[in-house]
């Protein structure tokens, strides 16, 4: 193989390994990222609510217990008041002392008949003042709120009356924490213009709070990255397998093959030129085989030229001997790829 090509094959093979080393560096990032890179982590967060209530219930013929637990539902007209146990705890595993501030408020919604209708009158209620303070590591609230229906259904009664309309009205109790401006709420929710009611606790968090360094990728977006990454690896695979696949076949090619070999074999035979003369008046005859030229070569005491005649679609391997304005030829050809006699 020539040096030419040696070098061009050590160049092929050294950049599609760095530029393949370079896009698997992304696609491991990226791996990293679908799976959670804990580098990118900067804190996570346990956040449980406990949150309970109890019904109290005035003296009645019907219930014998005086206080009922979640899970039922509760006549209206039995409800003395309704104890609410907020219990929240926010566990954070860095030593950073945060800010934070905690209140409870009650709102009243009066909402159109429709499912998600638009609000039609609200009124806030400070039920307990906003508390700030900081915390390290850990932070608990314990709150309890007695909430009674009849100072609100009072006011719910007069308004329904005054404007002849019959909205759907909750009372939502809301105990909002606020952790360096990232409000959790814990929300209680009470149906009022009823006969009987459900008691429904939700919030708008989850139980584990996970924050990074830098903003992380949508699972879209990362699989969208891995599919363009790992298909420039294949593309730069294949195409370096082309490239070099392509420069040695050159070298199994049984034109070059057998021309490389002449080339060897008589090496101190050959002279290799690379302006052929002008041979248009020249006497021409055509050698069968090499054997021949050399024999030729040995009684003539003259060497071997050789030059190889390039064409668009195949190359000519000359071997020839000049003597007396005669041209000795013998010509091996690539057009059929194998040794063949030529009269030009």
């Amino acid at each position: 193989m020539k040096d030419k090509d040696k070098y061009i094959i050590l160049i092929i093979v050294s950049l599609s390994t760095i530029i393949n080393i370079v896009f698997c560096f992304y696609v491991i990032k990226y791996l990293k990222a679908a799976l959670g890179d804990e580098d990118n982590i900067s804190s996570i967060a346990k956040i449980n609510d406990n949150t309970t209530y109890e019904v109290n219930i005035i003296d009645n013929p019907y219930l014998e217990d005086n206080i009922l637990e979640n899970n039922y539902a509760y006549i209206t007209d039995l409800v003395d008041y309704i104890k609410i146990k907020f219990n929240y705890s926010y566990q954070i595993d860095t030593d950073l002392v945060l800010d934070y501030d905690y209140q409870v408020v009650a709102s009243l919604t009066a909402t159109t008949g429709d499912a998600g209708g638009s609000p039609v009158w609200t009124k806030n209620y400070n039920l307990l003042e906003k508390i700030s303070s900081t915390f390290k590591n850990n932070l608990e609230i314990k709150e309890e709120t007695d909430i009674y229906l009849e100072q609100f259904s009072g006011l719910v009664l007069k308004f329904i009356d005054e404007f002849n309309i019959s909205p759907v009205v909750n009372l939502e109790v809301k105990l909002i924490v606020n952790i360096n401006d990232n409000n959790h709420i814990v929300l209680v929710n009470i149906p009022l213009n009823t006969k009987v009611f459900d008691i429904n606790i939700s919030k708008n968090f989850s139980e584990e709070e996970i924050k990074y360094t830098t903003p992380p990728l949508t699972k879209e977006t990362i699989f969208v990255k891995l599919i363009i990454y790992i298909s420039l690896i294949i593309v730069v695979i294949f195409i370096n397998y082309y490239l070099i696949k392509r420069i040695l076949d050159k070298y199994k090619n049984p034109y070059i093959l057998e021309r490389n070999k002449i080339l060897k074999d008589y090496d101190n035979r050959i002279v290799e030129v690379t302006n052929f003369i002008k041979y248009t008046n020249w006497e021409t005859i055509d050698i069968k085989n090499m054997k021949e030229l050399i024999e030729l070569s040995n009684e003539a005491f003259e060497p071997i030229l050789f030059w190889e005649r390039r064409n668009k679609a195949y190359k000519e391997a000359w071997f020839c001997i000049l003597r007396d304005s005669i041209l000795y030829k013998y010509i091996l050809s690539s057009k059929e790829y194998i040794k063949e006699r030529t009269n030009l």
